[in-house]
């Protein structure tokens, strides 16, 4: 059963009234991962997926949203190379946006001298 989507003025009425206070982390995730419209600041958010999944999380895969949802109903499975899913997730972000994944650069973990332009 889908959950009953909040309407853009319900949306910013349970994010201004900060209704998700009483929330635990794992009823935060519970909510707002299944809702279309952000009701409670991106942090907030953020930090209850974590504790929720039990690992860090980029926020690149709040793009592949469906993939997280399966990973909280235990559909799919947590991510075993964390370098690789962040990839893969980037990867889908790309397509979403309709840009094709093979012409594009994605430099990750580069050790570099700040200084150097």
């Amino acid at each position: 059963m889908e959950p009953i989507q909040l309407s853009k003025d319900e949306a910013v009425a349970f994010a201004e009234g900060k209704q998700w206070e009483p929330m635990t982390l794992r009823e935060r995730t519970e909510f707002q991962l299944f809702q279309d419209r952000l009701c409670m600041p991106f942090g907030v958010f953020h930090e209850a997926v974590e504790k929720a999944l039990g690992r860090p999380v980029w926020t690149h895969e709040f793009a592949d949203r469906q993939r997280l949802q399966d990973e909280l109903r235990g559909l799919g499975p947590t991510p075993e190379n964390p370098a690789q899913h962040a990839l893969d997730s980037l990867t889908a972000m790309m397509v979403a946006e309709g840009k094709d994944p093979a012409t594009q650069i994605i430099v990750m973990n580069v050790d570099r001298d700040p200084e150097e332009p």
